[in-house]
This record gives C-alpha cells, sequence and structure tokens, in this order.
C-alpha cells in the first residue's frame, strides 16, 4: 500500500538524520499498515536497528526475530 511505502520512507528518512526515535516510530507504524510478510518484516529489521542504535537492545532483539520469522 501507498501508506505503508510512505511512512517506510519516512522512517528511513529519519534514520539517515539520526533522528532513530522518530525512524522507530514510522517504521512501527509501517508495520501496522500492511499484512503483507515481505512488508512487516522489512518494517520489522528496520525498527530493530533503530533500537540498537538507541541501545534498546531486548526491543531489537525481539523486533529481529519476529522479522526472521515472517
Amino acid at each position: 500500500p501507498e501508506d505503508f511505502r510512505l511512512k517506510l520512507g519516512q522512517g528511513a528518512a529519519l534514520y539517515r538524520m539520526n533522528d532513530y526515535t522518530n525512524a522507530l516510530d514510522a517504521f512501527l507504524a509501517a508495520e501496522k499498515m500492511t499484512e503483507d510478510k515481505q512488508q512487516k518484516s522489512r518494517a520489522l529489521y528496520n525498527a530493530a536497528n533503530s533500537a540498537v542504535q538507541l541501545q534498546k537492545i531486548k526491543e531489537a532483539v525481539e523486533w529481529y526475530k519476529q522479522a526472521l520469522s515472517l
């Protein structure tokens, strides 16, 4: 869906600007906007990367696991 791509792109832009908190929020929002497993996996993987940058390792591990399970 277009909304998913826009939200994922927003997250990517925020991540590149080192705004990891808002990037994380955007990636998690994108994940909720789609039922497509590949899209969900991509959003969760990016959320996990953002969480690592924020030193939220426990959450990151969970999101990586979820991304791999899809």
